[in-house]
């Protein structure tokens, strides 16, 4: 199965098809939180601390665990992929780096339950990480936060060793598929929908005079990346209040998009896949846009923890209980007496 460029899979006579194809990939582009800043790269250069959590030893893919007295049953009808927005530009085929993967969401579906959900993964959780010669041999381990490990390979080996280490994060769950993009989709997804609407909630004028506070603004291009990725000079420069834009963003992205026409979603949709590598072939995306149609979607996952500074850089510390938690939730069912 390709690992990129997998438009050749898809018969542009079939309309319908490519229609469905192009809304996953709307999908994918809101769960991995349309693709955050690299302006913050030295931000996230580490490799301090002492993390504490070490959920191996419990799950390790384990069919039948008992926690704090309770029993749970892996659910073997779980399926996930990972979603990745990378801090780079250009087209993939041409890139020696990954770059880092600066948002990454786990996508859960549950087929027992047809229920999906998102489990947002913190691009500064510090984790155990390999490091690969040219031929993919382990060489050495590091410690850093998790978004590195899309570095440590090229565009497409990047955004499989980001899976494995998020696989172990998880306990060493199943990592079903994969799906990252750079930065330059933001762009064109924006403009090819003749751009988005939102509301100025906030003082961009360290960023982009243009948005101005209170007011309503149909977004272009350049627009768009200073309002889903500047955050040390807007709000109060945190992430959370980053986020709450993005959100603000996609909902008017999924607007504008659905006014589209057959001919210039099949434009977008080869654009969109010059940035972006997967191990997912067309089919696998059809199926999935079919099932999050079919399933109901319920809320999203998160990990709670510890964010410190160590030497100036950004470390987060899941919360061991609250990690357990989440793997039990997505991956576990309690077995019944």
């Amino acid at each position: 199965m390709s690992k990129r460029n997998f438009r050749r899979r898809l018969d542009r006579k079939d309309l319908s098809k490519a229609l469905a194809v192009l809304s996953i990939i709307f999908l994918l582009i809101g769960v991995f939180g349309l693709l955050l800043s690299r302006w913050e790269n030295k931000q996230y250069r580490t490799e301090g601390g002492e993390s504490t959590v070490d959920v191996d030893t419990v799950f390790s893919d384990a069919e039948e665990i008992t926690v704090n007295g309770k029993t749970y049953v892996n659910n073997r009808r779980v399926r996930s992929y990972l979603i990745m927005g990378a801090d780079s530009y250009g087209e993939p085929v041409s890139r020696t780096s990954g770059g880092q993967a600066d948002t990454q969401v786990l996508v859960v579906i549950d087929d027992a339950n047809k229920t999906w959900r998102l489990l947002p993964i913190d691009r500064d959780t510090m984790v155990m990480m390999d490091i690969r010669d040219s031929e993919d041999n382990v060489i050495a381990m590091t410690k850093g936060q998790i978004t590195l490990a899309h570095a440590y390979g090229t565009w497409e080996t990047g955004a499989r060793y980001t899976s494995e280490v998020v696989s172990k994060l998880l306990g060493n769950q199943k990592i079903n598929g994969y799906f990252s993009m750079n930065l330059d989709a933001l762009p064109v997804l924006n403009d090819a929908v003749g751009g988005v609407t939102v509301t100025v909630t906030t003082d961009f004028t360290d960023v982009d005079d243009s948005l101005v506070l209170g007011e309503e603004i149909t977004l272009n291009g350049e627009q768009a990346e200073h309002f889903v990725r500047s955050r040390m000079t807007v709000d109060d420069g945190t992430n959370q209040a980053r986020m709450a834009r993005q959100e603000a963003y996609l909902k008017g992205l999924i607007k504008a998009a659905s006014k589209l026409d057959d001919s210039a979603i099949l434009d977008l949709y080869d654009q969109l896949m010059n940035n972006s590598v997967t191990n997912l072939g067309s089919g696998d995306f059809l199926e999935l846009t079919e099932l999050t149609k079919e399933y109901t979607q319920l809320d999203n996952i998160r990990i709670e923890g510890e964010r410190t500074i160590n030497n100036g850089h950004i470390e987060f510390y899941p919360d061991d209980e609250s990690l357990q938690n989440a793997i039990l939730e997505l991956f576990y069912t309690a077995k019944e007496n």
